[in-house]
């Protein structure tokens, strides 16, 4: 997820599965929103939030990673 840290997720076709992330130093997550259709992540470090989103659309796997100054 940026430079967060990596995030693992599994797809079996239907549902997505949280696996695992790894942090980056200096990271912390803030916001774990876990579904079989949508899986929603918030890092933050001291300057800059991450949020990482994970979607079925029409079976298939949409990623979104978006990064901004953390306020």
């Amino acid at each position: 997820a940026a430079d967060a840290g990596t995030v693992w997720i599994t797809f079996d076709g239907y549902y997505l599965t949280f696996d695992n992330y790894v942090l980056n130093d200096g990271w912390y997550v803030t916001k774990q929103d876990v579904k079989s259709d949508q899986i929603q992540l918030e890092f933050h470090n001291t300057y800059t939030k991450v949020e990482f989103k994970a979607e079925v659309d029409n079976g298939q796997v949409k990623l979104e990673v978006k990064s901004s100054p953390d306020n």
